[in-house]
């Protein structure tokens, strides 16, 4: 389990890192994000120090709201994020597959946001 939390919370922060290096960028603040997306304050800072799992809805409203590409977002060092799976997967760890499945997921959202988006 610690090395799935692991994972899912590197996850969580490199995506909330890029957020908050974007909106500083734009010189804007987590209330004028939270205003320019129908959202609250606190739900912008619990995104960006990991805290909190955004919708791909959400992550959408967030990059037209700082009018990035969303691959910006989520584009994060994959190679870190890959140790973490291989070790997790490869791994005779006592969790049940669902577990090593949802990571699986999680990862392979990501990297699909990063490539289809990448384009546009």
């Amino acid at each position: 389990m610690k090395t799935r939390v692991r994972v899912k919370t590197k996850l969580l922060k490199n995506l909330g890192c890029n957020i908050q290096k974007l909106r500083t960028s734009k010189n804007i603040t987590q209330e004028e994000l939270a205003e320019l997306i129908s959202s609250d304050r606190s739900y912008i800072g619990a995104i960006e120090q990991g805290r909190k799992s955004p919708s791909i809805y959400c992550l959408y409203s967030i990059a037209v709201a700082l009018k990035v590409k969303l691959s910006q977002i989520v584009d994060f060092d994959v190679q870190e994020l890959n140790f973490l799976h291989r070790s997790l997967l490869l791994r005779n760890l006592p969790f049940p597959a669902f577990h090593r499945v949802k990571v699986l997921h999680l990862l392979f959202f990501a990297h699909l946001c990063k490539i289809l988006l990448r384009e546009h």
